[in-house]
């Protein structure tokens, strides 16, 4: 295979990177990339004395790293939840998720809020649709601000417990998902204003 031939396997690489990179720079960083990842076959070619090959290729691949962390390093980003970790982070939110307005659905039927340390969860409100709607709104931006700041807390816990293994993967930079937290605590805070009216079930004094 000389230099310039094509190469499927270069070729699916380079798109799975391309599917994480920003849209203005990414046709630079593959072409960037894909001259690395060309020049580095050579070099295991040359040092084997032998022509490279799609075993040479895969092998020059597996040493650049996967996609994902790929198209990381060579963007510059950073971000709260990484591409590997978005599968794990969807998964564990939508658990959490569930089991909140499980809790929430707990509270209504026994008309008492349940408290776990600074976290409470109380019963729907009098308002019918409008309470129901406000408290599952109310969860899901909770859970999803929690669920981030733990992932991007345990990021290199959870690096070391997993190991060699390879996890699957939304791309939330730093500043977005830093906002979309800050947004999410804020709608939270303002919604808890009104707990009295929109949360919590009015019960009369005996």
């Amino acid at each position: 295979m000389s230099r310039d031939a094509k190469s499927p396997v270069i070729d699916e690489y380079l798109g799975r990177v391309r599917s994480h990179l920003p849209i203005r720079a990414g046709g630079d960083i593959v072409r960037e990339l894909e001259s690395s990842i060309r020049d580095r076959v050579e070099d295991i070619a040359t040092a084997e004395s032998r022509a490279p090959d799609d075993e040479i290729v895969r092998r020059a691949l597996a040493e650049m790293g996967e996609p994902e962390d790929v198209a990381v390093a060579y963007s510059g980003k950073r971000y709260l939840v990484g591409p590997n970790d978005f599968r794990p982070f969807v998964a564990a939110t939508a658990v959490v998720f569930a089991l909140h307005i499980a809790l929430i659905g707990l509270a209504t039927a026994l008309s008492r809020a349940f408290q776990f340390g600074p976290f409470a969860i109380g019963p729907i409100g009098p308002h019918g649709l409008v309470s129901t709607a406000a408290s599952v709104v109310h969860a899901l931006l909770l859970d999803v601000g929690l669920m981030a700041l733990v992932f991007a807390g345990t990021r290199g816990l959870r690096r070391q417990i997993a190991g060699a293994s390879q996890t699957p993967h939304v791309d939330v930079s730093r500043r977005g998902s830093t906002g979309r937290i800050v947004l999410c605590a804020l709608v939270a805070l303002v919604l808890n204003v009104f707990a009295d009216k929109v949360f919590v079930v009015a019960v009369d004094n005996v």
